[in-house]
């Protein structure tokens, strides 16, 4: 897939991996708390997985979650059920002109596997400002 982000760069999706947020979650409900460290870990998880140290997260909203009484292990709220973690190049360097061609990690959080990726994720996807972001490597 392609990718045309808002400066006119041309990016496509080399690598895409998708997992349930709360895989190995056994009990209990998440909380905002265990929703900050389920992120962390995806972030590592993305990293190892990629050989990439620098990622871009795209922000997931947090939905709280209803029950008819008090939880004694924080607040209640759920992420989107799905994670995907996606390396985006692009064939020219984002800055080093020595260099052959530029990448990104970008993650982020969504209610179904992909494709498609949601409309409002693709948005902010987009809205990525690549010279800031990505990284340059050689061959």
């Amino acid at each position: 897939m392609r990718i045309i982000l808002e400066n006119d760069i041309e990016v496509s999706i080399r690598e895409l991996h998708q997992w349930g947020t709360y895989n190995g979650l056994l009990e209990g409900l998440p909380t905002d708390a265990s929703n900050k460290r389920t992120i962390e870990r995806v972030i590592k998880r993305a990293q190892e997985m990629c050989y990439v140290n620098d990622y871009y997260l795209i922000e997931p909203k947090q939905t709280p979650i209803k029950i008819n009484r008090p939880y004694p292990f924080g607040t209640p709220m759920s992420l989107p059920s799905m994670v995907c973690v996606a390396e985006l190049w692009h064939h020219q360097p984002a800055r080093n002109e020595d260099m052959h061609a530029s990448s990104l990690l970008v993650i982020w959080f969504q209610e179904t596997y992909c494709f498609p990726i949601e409309d409002d994720i693709l948005e902010k996807i987009k809205t990525i400002d690549w010279g800031k972001h990505a990284y340059d490597f050689e061959y």
